[in-house]
């Protein structure tokens, strides 16, 4: 696999940077990480054609943790927040705080309503942007959203069942009940891969997933079929996109490190690999965006809480 850093920055936190493409407009929207004092956090814009700063906004004591884009704004949840920015210069609009689901990592945003989940608690929630109200659903743990072009499909990685969902009216259906996992991709979409894996209940009574996996679960939502595919390395995460039929695997490499360092493209259904990349010497795997092949590297900086990030696209 071919790839060139376009450009590097320096910024604030050593690490769980949030990072959202907006696609539309060239820009890369990323929170500060880890490491950062609560009154400073932000979140900014950076430029994706050089790196350079374009805009930042305060997000009061709370690191940004979700993005979504709505017409000419974006929404963005923070621990117990919600803002609504203006999408090229983040000039605050409108802000929630009170009743909004807490530490929301998932957003779908549907006619003024907006589907909210963290990941590791079994349950989400809607949010009614006018009316200021929330109403729960009840699901299992490992919640990711997933679309298919319009249609809203959640998959609950602690219990394999993915389900169809109309925010407006609450309505569920079950359309699989398939495998536990850490990782769901939608790609091209068509198929839904799954990164296998099984969960456990903490000491502190909170259920998580395998850190890796050897092995995919791919359905094929059009013929009904599902196979399973070995992996090579161990593997954190996958993603894909809706423009192009590649499953990107975020794999780790040899030695003690936890966070990937290695990019591998396959293609389905075939599963054929077809490109790896290797992050640079000291490099971990930050962030993947299929849509944009891009790719997003980091070094931490654990002494002075920064951090380099560095934009390469692939190809």
């Amino acid at each position: 696999m071919s790839f060139s850093i376009g450009w590097s920055a320096v910024v604030p936190g050593h690490s769980h940077h949030l990072l959202e493409v907006d696609p539309d407009r060239g820009h890369l929207y990323v929170s500060d990480g880890w490491g950062v004092a609560y009154a400073s956090l932000s979140l900014r814009i950076l430029n994706i054609a050089d790196g350079a700063e374009l805009a930042k906004v305060r997000t009061r004591h709370q690191q940004a943790r979700a993005i979504t884009f709505v017409g000419g704004d974006a929404l963005v949840a923070t621990d117990s927040r919600l803002f609504q920015l203006t999408r090229a210069n983040l000039v605050e609009q409108r802000a929630w705080d009170s009743r909004v689901p807490r530490y929301a990592d998932t957003l779908v945003h549907e006619n003024g309503k907006l589907f909210m989940a963290n990941w590791l608690r079994p349950t989400a929630a809607i949010f009614d942007l006018d009316a200021g109200r929330t109403s729960r659903l009840t699901l299992e743990p490992g919640v990711r959203a997933v679309l298919r072009g319009r249609e809203l499909l959640v998959y609950a990685l602690g219990s394999g069942v993915l389900r169809s969902l109309d925010v407006g009216t609450r309505s569920q259906r079950v359309l699989i009940k398939g495998e536990t996992g850490r990782s769901v991709a939608m790609v091209a979409d068509r198929w839904l891969a799954v990164l296998k894996a099984g969960w456990k209940t903490d000491s502190s009574g909170v259920q998580l997933p395998a850190p890796t996996s050897r092995e995919i679960a791919l359905y094929d939502l059009e013929d009904g079929t599902v196979r399973a595919f070995p992996l090579s390395r161990e593997t954190v995460a996958i993603e894909g996109a809706a423009n192009s039929p590649l499953l990107w695997l975020l794999q780790r490499g040899t030695g003690p490190r936890e966070l990937p360092s290695i990019v591998e493209q396959v293609e389905l259904p075939s599963f054929r690999s077809v490109q790896t990349v290797v992050a640079p010497v000291g490099s971990d795997v930050a962030q993947v965006i299929p849509n944009q092949s891009l790719a997003v590297f980091v070094v931490p900086n654990y002494r002075e809480s920064r951090a380099t990030l560095s934009l390469a696209r692939v190809s």
